[in-house]
Order: structure tokens, then sequence, then C-alpha cells
């Protein structure tokens, strides 16, 4: 079960927001609180957008069945965030997981950054955070995965690039 000191919740938050009145996301999608999906136009409150998200990210945790090695908690906060925000942990991320291909694993990772056939710079700067946390922050690449929310997409290329020299 997820404990709510992790930093999923965090890093969804950050990248998410609070929209306490239903709105459509990028993605095309009615949502509402911290990104969840909804078919109610009706406002919520705080309480009950950190009550949504907390069982979405419950709901996420099952699908890590499917990986064949133990995970830090950094690890699964990672993949919580990535399956949260896409609605699944993608296939090739859980192939390469299980096969130690952690340069095809950060290829893979950094390419789900578009919404409604955009790429967006939001979602290229979530996705480098996320990996930055699933490699603990790259152990001495960048000190916090927080950072990643200002960098240009030429910084996050350069950083993705490193993080697969460091990681082949």
């Amino acid at each position: 079960m997820f404990s709510e000191r992790s930093q999923a919740a965090d890093i969804i938050k950050s990248y998410e927001g609070l929209r306490l009145i239903p709105y459509v996301c990028a993605g095309g999608q009615l949502t509402v609180g911290y990104g969840h999906m909804t078919s109610s136009l009706e406002a919520i409150t705080k309480q009950e957008a950190d009550r949504l998200l907390l069982n979405d990210i419950n709901r996420f945790e099952k699908q890590f069945k499917k990986i064949e090695i133990e995970l830090t908690q950094n690890k699964r906060d990672a993949l919580i965030s990535l399956a949260f925000n896409l609605g699944h942990i993608p296939g090739d991320i859980i192939m390469n997981i299980n096969a130690g291909n952690h340069e095809q694993l950060i290829r893979s990772w950094m390419s789900y950054r578009k919404a409604g056939n955009r790429i967006l710079l939001g979602l290229k700067r979530r996705r480098l955070a996320e990996l930055l946390l699933y490699y603990e922050n790259g152990e001495d690449i960048i000190s916090d995965w927080k950072a990643a929310r200002n960098f240009n997409s030429e910084t996050i290329e350069q950083i993705k690039n490193t993080l697969i020299e460091k990681y082949k």
C-alpha cells in the first residue's frame, strides 16, 4: 500500500497542479483535483482531491506485479507517476526493467512526452524528473528531481544522454 511519505504524490502534485473545478486536460480528458479523470462537472474540495490522488496511486501500485526485480521506494514512486500520467505502466518499460536494459529504459521512458499528438515541454520535464527519481537523482548528475521543472529541451536532452552513458 502506498505511503504518504513517498515522493509519488509530490511529483504528481508538482506536475498536475490542483484544480478543484473540472477541466479538460491537454490529453482531452475531463479532469479534476490532481489530474484525476472524472465524468462529473461538480467541483471538489482539497481534501477530496487528496483522497482521489491516494486512491489513484494505490490502484497503480497493483501493476508492480509484472515487474520481476525488487524496486526501491524511489523507483516505485517514479513508476507510479508515469502510470498515473499514462494510465498504466507501458509494456516496454516493464520489459526493459525486467531485462536490466537501462539504455533502452531511459529512451523508452523519455518517449512518453506527447499529449494530443503534440510533444509538450511539460511532459519532457516530467519524464526527466521521473527518471531522475528512478535513478536516485542520477546519483551525482542532479541533486534533486524537482530541478527538472525549469529545464529547457536542450538541457533535458543533455541530462538524458548523461543518464544513458552512466547506466549503459
